[in-house]
């Protein structure tokens, strides 16, 4: 039998192979936008819940319009034999209006690797994916932190002197927003601005940083001590006092095009916001939640522990109150990381909680917890700081959105990529309009300071 001898092409087909605009476009539209919309929305149960499982909200204009009653109509009790008939009580409410926010995503191509990706002679995927892969990560860090945080864009505290510059200083964080480590969502590079105060006022010895000032640089981060090198962007004079590191430009007007001077926190919502009774933190527009007639609708269970070790009694009595009292039935139990494995994660003979295996809306089984009558299902939360527990119904969390997820941005041509002004970068970019709210603030319950 004759052997045919086969010559191997030594040509990179599949990066020669396609067209460079369309093989990146699909690329992007087909692999990478469903993933940014995954590992943001629907990386975990939880958010699994708050969106798609709780439901959304659409809507055409900039904002979510939402009606709330603190007083229910109609009337029920007994009559004698031909007596008047029950007298009804008139519903009175009130309406609000949510901001919707502005996410973005962004991924870039310097302009060598992009000619490398023209020409086709490789790296076209090593490029893009690296960059995504980056995206990824940072999309589902960030979208963590702030589904758990207080709509302020915090991402740690620390103390700064008169007597830090330009030059750099190692600073220690005196808390976080992270339920490891102080200091767990700072990244190598991490732009950040300096705030005195959690209304955005960014720091300087007039309260308020030059154009040259503005902003400052993460290094250095040691997670376990909880310290890190601050390099601020120009000269920096604050007072010895409680400095607030947010992402650079957190803080601006949501309805103005460039106007980060303004002191509205750019973020979405999160739980320490939704789910409070003080008026330090505002929801669906509503400045003081504890003023009449808000707080009936708007404020929720809050209970301080103290430092009290969680038990089934405890537990038992939030979870009756929300159910007779808020006239709210929670389906979830979220605590931060530490509190989980203190109380919940035990397998020795001290282990506190019935704990059965239940089966999800997802298709697989998770860990719930057995509360008098009611099976709970037990969620963590990175973003958690120690010591907390929420008792939420998810039905009443809701992603409100004016876009499908993620959405790229395209040029004239239709295309996802486009020229940097005045540069040789290529870039693509990504935006989501939406907000997470909560529809029934006062049937949830957040619990702070059990010991863990």
């Amino acid at each position: 039998m004759a052997t045919t001898n086969v010559q191997a092409n030594t040509t990179d087909q599949y990066r020669q192979g396609f067209q460079y605009s369309n093989t990146v476009d699909g690329l992007l539209k087909n692999v990478y936008l469903p993933a940014l919309n995954n590992v943001t929305f629907h990386a975990t149960p939880l958010m699994e819940m708050f969106g798609d499982f709780g439901g959304t909200i659409d809507f055409a204009a900039n904002k979510i319009i939402k009606a709330f009653k603190y007083q229910t109509a109609g009337g029920f009790q007994a009559i004698t034999e031909g007596g008047s008939w029950a007298t009804g009580k008139q519903q009175k409410g009130f309406q609000v209006a949510e901001r919707i926010k502005y996410l973005n995503a962004y991924v870039s191509l310097t302009g060598p690797a992009a000619r490398t990706v023209k020409a086709g002679e490789g790296g076209f995927v090593d490029a893009i994916t690296t960059s995504m892969d980056d995206t990824l990560k940072n999309a589902r860090m960030q979208m963590e932190r702030i589904i758990g945080g207080n709509g302020k864009g915090t991402i740690c505290t620390c103390v700064l002197t008169a007597a830090e510059h330009s030059g750099g200083v190692t600073v220690t964080a005196t808390s976080g927003t992270g339920g490891y480590s102080p200091v767990q969502w700072l990244q190598e590079g991490m732009a950040v601005d300096i705030c005195t105060d959690e209304a955005g006022a960014l720091s300087a010895g007039t309260g308020q940083q030059t154009a040259a000032a503005t902003g400052a640089t993460v290094s250095n981060i040691d997670y376990a001590a909880g310290t890190f090198t601050l390099t601020s962007n120009g000269a920096l004079t604050p007072a010895a006092a409680t400095h607030y590191l947010t992402v650079t430009k957190a803080y601006g007007d949501v309805e103005a095009a460039g106007g980060e001077t303004a002191n509205v926190c750019l973020e979405p919502n999160g739980l320490y916001q939704l789910v409070d009774n003080t008026s330090a933190n505002d929801v669906w527009g509503v400045a003081d939640r504890t003023a009449a007639p808000y707080a009936r609708a708007l404020c929720s269970k809050v209970v301080a522990a103290g430092g009290a070790e969680l038990d089934e009694e405890l537990m038992m009595g939030w979870m009756l109150d929300l159910i007779n009292i808020q006239q709210s039935t929670p389906n979830i139990c979220v605590v931060d990381p530490k509190s989980r494995l203190k109380y919940f994660s035990n397998r020795k003979e001290d282990r506190r909680f019935d704990m059965p295996i239940i089966d999800t809306p997802f298709g697989f089984r998770s860990t719930g917890v057995v509360i008098d009558n009611y099976t709970l299902m037990l969620q963590s939360l990175a973003s958690l700081i120690p010591g907390t527990l929420f008792m939420l119904d998810t039905n009443a969390f809701k992603f409100a959105k004016a876009t499908n997820g993620f959405e790229w941005v395209t040029n004239d041509a239709g295309g996802i990529f486009r020229q940097k002004e005045a540069s040789d970068v290529l870039y693509a970019s990504a935006i989501n309009y939406m907000n997470f709210v909560c529809e029934d603030p006062k049937g949830q319950l957040k619990v702070t300071g059990l010991s863990y």
